[in-house]
């Protein structure tokens, strides 16, 4: 029986889930994500953060992509240049304010002219 990358990793995802290696769970406008080790994003062609982001076996949510941002920041000086191939760490055991810190900057820096996301980008990346 051949199982397609999309279904395995589905799979995956909810034995992990059953035997509690990964609790998800979905709020109005957060979510809440534990696990008890880092994961890894292979970048492909076409991704961006955004869209790695919003992946249920990442974090299910699209404006939490920042997070990437900021756990790869060895790799990324600017969140919108990825190359496929590269390894982007996915943390795990988030509190909730660094999922609102998120939040709140993918929000923010959306309405920001691209003139004024580089001052964004470090006041984010630089706040704790």
């Amino acid at each position: 029986m051949r199982y397609t990358l999309k279904t395995v990793l589905l799979i995956a995802v909810v034995a992990a889930a059953n035997v509690g290696w990964i609790h998800i769970v979905h709020a109005q406008s957060a979510t809440t994500i534990s696990a008890d080790v880092l994961t890894r994003y292979t970048v492909v062609e076409g991704d961006n953060l955004s869209r790695i982001a919003e992946q249920n076996a990442v974090y299910g949510n699209g404006y939490l992509w920042p997070l990437i941002f900021k756990a790869n920041t060895d790799k990324l000086s600017d969140p919108g240049k990825l190359e496929p191939g590269m390894v982007l760490v996915i943390l795990r055991n988030l509190s909730q304010a660094e999922i609102d810190a998120a939040l709140s900057y993918a929000k923010k820096r959306a309405q920001v002219p691209s003139d004024g996301v580089k001052e964004l980008d470090l006041e984010y990346l630089q706040g704790d």
